[in-house]
């Protein structure tokens, strides 16, 4: 087995990016087994962030909420980067981009339609196979009421699809018709938290931008760490990944596995 590369986000207790740590600043195990790094660099590079956004009919009361939302996220991404609007009910539906043509994305977000019923697993698997292939960092944006009463995918298969795909996953939660229920809550948040990624879910404008301002932050500010596994079976299996700044209050978002 040859080297193997995790990227990671460091954040102060307050959620800022820490800059300018070396290799002597970080511990990264497997499986519980401490590793040799070989390499830790940082380094911004242009990402590629897909809104996944709910178009199921018990969104269409905040319709002119996604539309803000998807402002204020292209207020805080670069020029450079490029954006996919992916619209979802049962099913990704029309996909536009990826385009670093901003009038085009909110084009694309307004003429959404929204009807039918939801089903948030099988639409994020299926847009982390679409992303699979990119070779740019990537991000989905998911923007949804959290009610998915139409996945045929389970939990296990849509998280299993985003490792694989290397997608890290953010969720804006905005509340629907009944807003954001308890148990849609805690699924938005396993989700995140199983790609390294995070949910907000906020009550005004002011959080809701300092929410994208995170995202942007983390998906272009990343330290890339490298190493050799101590254990070289190819045996298939996710292996836990673990990485600390041991004697600080930082706090390290990374891949939960790797193959």
């Amino acid at each position: 087995m040859g080297d193997v590369a995790v990227d990671a986000t460091v954040v102060d207790p307050k959620g800022r990016f820490v800059n300018n740590l070396t290799a002597r600043d970080f511990a990264l195990l497997e499986d519980g087994d401490p590793q040799a790094l070989d390499l830790v660099s940082q380094s911004r590079e242009p990402a590629l962030f897909t809104l996944l956004v709910d178009s199921s009919q018990s969104m269409k009361i905040r319709s002119s909420a996604v539309r803000a939302t998807a402002v204020r996220l292209l207020a805080a991404i670069a020029a450079d980067d490029q954006v996919v609007v992916a619209p979802f009910a049962r099913s990704v539906t029309t996909v536009t981009g990826p385009t670093t043509d901003r009038t085009t994305v909110l084009d694309a977000i307004g003429a959404i339609r929204h009807q039918g019923g939801t089903a948030i697993l099988d639409a994020v698997g299926e847009t982390a196979t679409l992303l699979a292939t990119t070779t740019r960092r990537r991000a989905v944006v998911l923007i949804t009421d959290g009610y998915d009463e139409n996945s045929e995918s389970n939990f296990d298969v849509a998280i299993e699809k985003l490792k694989v795909s290397g997608v890290t996953l953010y969720v804006i939660g905005v509340g629907g018709i009944a807003g954001v229920s308890y148990n849609g809550e805690t699924l938005l948040k396993r989700l995140c938290e199983e790609t390294g990624g995070r949910a907000w879910f906020p009550r005004d404008d002011q959080q809701l931008g300092r929410a994208y301002d995170a995202i942007a932050g983390e998906v272009h500010q990343k330290y890339l760490l490298t190493y050799t596994p101590r254990n070289q079976l190819r045996d298939g299996n996710w292996r836990s990944i673990d990485v600390k700044i041991p004697g600080t209050e930082y706090r390290v978002r990374e891949p939960a596995a790797s193959a």
